[in-house]
């Protein structure tokens, strides 16, 4: 159904049915994805259509506060890069009323377009999309919001608590748009109600929990909010009890009998202890800055060592020491879902497989909740208790975790409780970013000259 709406707007455009009131209007090129160059520079809405009709060239332009509505091209309705104006609110497309009925149809495909996009970590290329689904529904909170959530990631947080904001607007009832709202607003320091909003915010997340249901706010904004720490920590616990709900729905017998006897692997096998590390951020990233060595210093006589890339790699220079250090390199899992991951640590035979992700972006909880190895740790990637009854312990330093104000086992205790995990402290140890100081200081210069 969408493809036909994109052809009766083609169609509409063909006949020249499209024109702004401000001298917007529409132009064809000729050729593949270059092709096209309508537009206008002050117009409402500024079309271009590559001469294949096939929606893949073409190049859409409009100035502020325009659409920009290149079938197919970079910058356009449909391309997903970045370029021309952005979305003008309702009531100011100047569209024919055959055109405005296909809006909500519309809306709906370029949505879905940037979901993918977005769903990839595309998030720079999702923004163009959720603004036009935006502009082709503003009166739809959820499309607001999705253009909230893609800004947000994308590291652009103003974008983000504007989007948010209409989100909030549209509907005050919308517990995901309004926690976006109040951690965009932390992230651009507008300190304005702040109190009140994480008041209210509290409260509502206290009211998901007392349901049953998954809060709105995640794990790792509640730790980087000034929030009470039992409500992060029940955050997280949420959380981490819906994980182990979607991996029971995921265990057959098969999965059982085979769990039940990897629960009966002798306590020191007669060959060397397997270690597994599981991250998203084996690359550039500061969590591979921190541990790039850690994994060729094993003790190759008595750990064999493995390492899960649930992302692909990004080929930096971190990636490459780590696939060149860990004795079984870095394997690409991101195609696997959980519990296929799952399967692939446990035929591994890992002892003790280490989550360095937690709750931060690409980590998977889903995996560890399957019990793929006998003993699960977390370590550095989530300064928190994961709330979680599948992690036995997470190693923490007195900074994370001071004297006195843990709530679990310490090192030397039983380890995982059945309500989160077990703490162990290693003492007079000092994590020490190893990323060279020459590539800091070119990354400086880099900055200043732009």
């Amino acid at each position: 159904p969408w493809l036909r709406d994109l052809q009766e707007l083609v169609r509409l455009l063909d006949n020249g049915s499209v024109s702004s009131r401000s001298g917007g209007g529409v132009s064809s090129g000729n050729g593949g994805v270059s092709s096209g160059g309508g537009g206008s520079d002050s117009g409402i809405t500024g079309v271009s259509r590559g001469g294949v009709g096939s929606f893949l060239g073409g190049s859409g332009h409009s100035g502020s506060g325009g659409i920009n509505m290149g079938l197919g091209g970079a910058g356009g309705l449909l391309g997903g890069g970045v370029g021309g104006g952005d979305a003008a609110p309702g009531g100011e497309l100047g569209l024919p009323a055959a055109l405005l009925e296909l809006c909500p149809r519309l809306s709906a495909a370029v949505s879905n377009l940037g979901d993918v996009h977005h769903m990839q970590g595309q998030h720079v290329r999702a923004l163009p999309l959720y603004r036009a689904a935006a502009a082709l529904t503003p009166g739809s909170a959820a499309a607001w919001a999705r253009l909230g959530t893609a800004a947000r990631d994308a590291g652009r947080y103003g974008d983000g608590l504007d989007a948010f904001a209409a989100a909030v607007a549209l509907d005050c009832g919308s517990d995901d748009a309004f926690a976006g709202m109040v951690v965009c607003m932390q992230c651009v320091c507008e300190w304005e109600r702040r109190d009140a909003l994480l008041a209210q915010l509290s409260a509502r997340t206290w009211a998901a929990i007392s349901r049953g249901v998954r809060p709105a706010l995640q794990p790792f904004y509640a730790m980087a909010l000034p929030l009470d720490a039992a409500l992060t920590l029940a955050v997280a616990a949420q959380y981490s009890k819906d994980a182990v709900t979607e991996a029971a729905a995921d265990v057959g017998a098969a999965d059982c009998a085979a769990r039940a006897a990897l629960m009966q692997l002798p306590r020191l096998p007669p060959r060397r202890l397997r270690i597994g590390y599981v991250s998203a951020d084996f690359g550039e990233h500061p969590l591979s800055q921190l541990m790039a060595p850690l994994f060729g210093m094993h003790d190759t006589r008595r750990f064999e060592v493995f390492c899960y890339s649930t992302a692909p790699s990004d080929g930096s220079e971190l990636r490459k020491m780590i696939e060149s250090e860990c004795e079984n390199g870095v394997a690409d899992v991101s195609s696997l879902d959980d519990g296929q991951l799952a399967r692939r640590i446990a035929a591994d035979g890992v002892d003790v497989a280490v989550d360095l992700g937690g709750f931060t972006r690409g980590a998977r909880p889903g995996v560890f909740a399957r019990r793929p190895a006998p003993l699960q740790m977390a370590l550095m990637g989530f300064p928190a208790s994961s709330g979680a009854p599948f992690i036995d312990y997470m190693f923490v330093d007195a900074v994370v975790a001071p004297r006195g104000h843990l709530g679990e086992h310490e090192h030397g205790g039983s380890g995982g409780d059945g309500d989160g995990d077990g703490a162990m402290k290693l003492s007079g140890l000092l994590a020490c970013s190893t990323y060279p100081l020459q590539q800091k200081q070119q990354w400086a210069q880099q900055q200043q000259q732009q």
